[in-house]
C-alpha cells in the first residue's frame, strides 16, 4: 500500500484478543460462506515501508552537513503527509516531498548535486527487487484451492504494476486492481465488477484505515495482519475501530485458521 509519518503513535494496540468482530451489535444470524479473499500488497505480501525508512535516513544524512538529522526527518514527515492529497501515494510522491523538504531546509544551498543525490534515492527505490514476505507463494497456492483470490493494492499505477510484475505471484489472482483509494465505495465498485457479494468477501491487509475499516463498513469481513513498519498514515485510534466484523492475527501463517473462525460465526 502506500504511505507519510511512520511514528508508531496512534496505532491500535496489538494486544487486542484475536476474536471475530462483526458490524452492528450482534453477529448476523446467517453469514454465507466466504468465496473470495482480497489481498493488500505493500507490507502484506511484500516488504515496502522498510525501504522508505532507509531512504529517509539517507536523505537526512545527505543534509546533515547543514541540518541535524532529526530536524530533516521531521520536516520530511510533515511535508510528505501533506503532499499525499496532492501527489498521491508512492515513490514519485515521496521524491517530490524530499526535494521540497531540502528546498525548505537549505533555501540558499540547494545545488544541482544535492538534487541529483536526492533523486538517486528514489531511483534506487524504484529499481529495488520485490522482497516477498516469508511463506507468501505457498500460502496463496494453498488458499487458491478453496477461494478465489484478488489483489487490491493502492498507489501509483506504474509503480504498483512494476512491483506486481516483479513479484512473480500475479498468476495466483483472479483479478488485480491498482486503486487510487480504498474506501467502502471503491470496494463496493470492485466487488460489483467481479460479481462478488460483500458478505462473501474478506479483505486481508496491514492497514486498519485502508484494508479493515472500509471492508467492515461495506458488510464484508476482514483480517488484520500488523506489520512492524506500517506507515502511521494508515493507523487508526482504537476508539474509532469497529467492535465487530474483523479479526487480528500475528502473521500470514495464521490466515487459514482465521478464515475458518470467521466462517464459523
Amino acid at each position: 500500500m502506500a504511505r507519510a509519518t511512520r511514528a508508531r503513535g496512534g496505532c491500535a494496540s496489538s494486544s487486542r484478543p484475536a476474536s471475530p468482530r462483526w458490524p452492528g451489535s450482534a453477529p448476523p444470524a446467517t453469514m454465507p460462506p466466504l468465496t473470495t479473499i482480497g489481498f493488500d500488497a505493500d507490507d502484506t505480501l511484500w516488504e515496502n515501508e522498510v525501504y522508505y525508512h532507509a531512504a529517509k535516513r539517507r536523505f537526512a544524512a545527505q543534509l546533515s552537513f547543514a541540518c541535524p538529522e532529526e530536524h530533516s526527518l521531521a520536516a520530511l514527515d510533515e511535508i510528505e503527509v501533506r503532499n499525499v492529497d496532492i501527489y498521491g501515494f508512492g515513490i514519485k510522491s515521496f521524491s517530490l516531498s524530499m526535494i521540497e523538504a531540502a528546498a525548505r531546509l537549505l533555501p540558499d544551498r540547494l545545488e544541482p548535486e544535492l538534487i541529483d543525490s536526492v533523486l538517486a534515492i528514489s531511483k534506487e527505490m524504484l529499481l529495488h527487487p520485490v522482497e516477498l514476505i516469508d511463506g507468501v507463494p505457498a500460502m496463496l497456492d494453498r488458499l487458491a484451492a478453496a477461494y478465489s483470490l484478488v489483489l487490491l493494492t493502492k498507489g501509483d499505477l506504474f509503480e504498483q504494476q512494476l512491483k506486481i510484475k516483479r513479484s512473480g505471484i500475479a498468476d495466483r489472482f483472479r483479478a488485480v486492481r491498482v486503486l487510487q483509494a480504498k474506501t467502502a465505495e471503491v470496494y463496493a465498485q470492485v466487488l460489483g465488477d467481479l460479481g462478488v457479494p460483500p458478505a462473501e468477501f474478506v479483505m486481508v491487509g496491514n492497514s486498519l484505515r485502508s484494508d479493515i475499516l472500509p471492508a467492515v463498513e461495506l458488510g464484508a469481513r476482514a483480517v488484520f495482519i500488523p506489520h512492524a513498519h506500517t506507515w502511521s498514515h494508515e493507523h487508526v485510534q482504537a476508539e474509532h475501530l469497529p467492535s465487530r466484523g474483523w479479526i487480528e492475527i500475528a502473521s500470514l501463517t495464521d490466515l487459514p485458521s482465521a478464515l475458518q473462525e470467521l466462517e464459523a460465526e
